[in-house]
Formats: C-alpha cells, structure tokens, sequence
C-alpha cells in the first residue's frame, strides 16, 4: 500500500464498507483511479468524494442550509 494512503481517513480493509448514499458510478469511478497507478489529484479527488459520502451517511450535514 502506497504510504500517503495511509494517513487518510478512509482505510480500506476487511471492515471496508461503501457509503450507502454514495451512488454506484461514483463507487466505480472511486475504486478505479484509487487503484490505478495515476496522479495523486485523481486519488485524492476520489478518497475526498467517498469520505464526503461517509459524512453525509452519518447525518453530519443535517441543519446545514449551504
């Protein structure tokens, strides 16, 4: 595993689980440019849309208008 992956939040492993409000293509999108050997903005894009999607599973927006 590359090092800078493993100072972010989102870790994957065993316990992985996709955020459920995360749409399917997102997910796929994710998954592709975090695993291919690409600049790191691809992957970082793709670890800042899937830890946007946890939050918003765990109703951390809830009350914020914008």
């Amino acid at each position: 595993m590359r090092k800078d992956l493993i100072k972010r939040k989102v870790r994957f492993n065993k316990d992985f689980r996709w955020p459920s409000l995360m749409p399917d293509d997102l997910r796929g999108s994710a998954f592709y440019y975090i695993t291919k050997d690409m600049p790191d903005f691809d992957a970082e894009v793709r670890f800042n849309t899937i830890f946007f999607y946890d939050v918003f599973d765990r109703g951390e927006f809830i009350r914020h208008e914008n």
